[in-house]
């Protein structure tokens, strides 16, 4: 018994630092390639081979029954060099458990920006596709070839089966001409599908309040 007593607080104290251990947490990683390889960290603003880089990211991984989102955005991603260069971003966030499919869901791929400086040499081309599971929305192909324009592409795709955990990924390969620059915004999103009941009834409560609208602009005097 005095053995067991001695030997107690070791085995309490283990058991304690066992439930306080920290578990696997999700993790977000950006990666790049085409200028040399490898990670770079969120919020990273540096050079990277021949360009300069500023890039954040984000997510609401694990995500919730009905979203889930991938961010990311650059201030400015510009060529230093006298030459065409090219560079491959890589976002992904691999700690997402829902939602889960089936039933259907919807996954949104968003980029958007402004080109400051066009370049001096070859047109610029941007390629940005997102990735759940195995499924691809993308790639978009925006006009990124005049300075001072803005551009926007969207691509959909629907997800029909995906389980959990999985991994949702952004991927933007980017062709600048010499001294280019340009900045984004980018935005992957797994969303539950309106079920059509629920899309009967929204449209049913428009009608009502549309017709109710109608009928007070029909009784004020002219």
């Amino acid at each position: 018994m005095k053995s067991f007593l001695k030997v107690l607080p070791g085995v309490v104290c283990l058991a304690i630092c066992s439930c306080l251990t920290p578990q696997a947490e999700a993790a977000l990683v950006i990666s790049y390639s085409g200028q040399g390889s490898g990670t770079l960290a969120n919020g990273f603003n540096g050079v990277v081979g021949n360009m300069t880089v500023q890039i954040n990211a984000l997510s609401n991984a694990p995500g919730s029954a009905t979203l889930a989102e991938l961010l990311s955005s650059s201030l400015r991603i510009t060529n230093n060099a006298g030459t065409t260069q090219s560079i491959t971003l890589t976002i992904s966030e691999d700690g997402f458990t829902q939602p889960t499919a089936p039933p259907a869901l919807l996954l949104s791929s968003h980029i958007g920006g402004s080109v400051t400086n066009k370049g001096t040499t070859v047109p610029n081309a941007l390629s940005f596709s997102s990735t759940a599971g195995a499924v691809t929305a993308g790639p978009g192909t925006p006009d990124v070839t005049v300075s001072g324009s803005s551009f926007n592409d969207d691509k959909y795709a629907t997800v029909a089966s995906l389980g959990s955990p999985f991994t949702m990924t952004q991927t933007l390969v980017l062709t600048l001409g010499a001294n280019a620059e340009l900045g984004f915004q980018a935005n992957t999103s797994l969303a539950t599908v309106p079920e059509p009941a629920s899309i009967l009834l929204l449209g049913g409560i428009c009608l009502i309040v549309t017709g109710a609208m109608r009928r007070n602009l029909a009784r004020r005097p002219l």
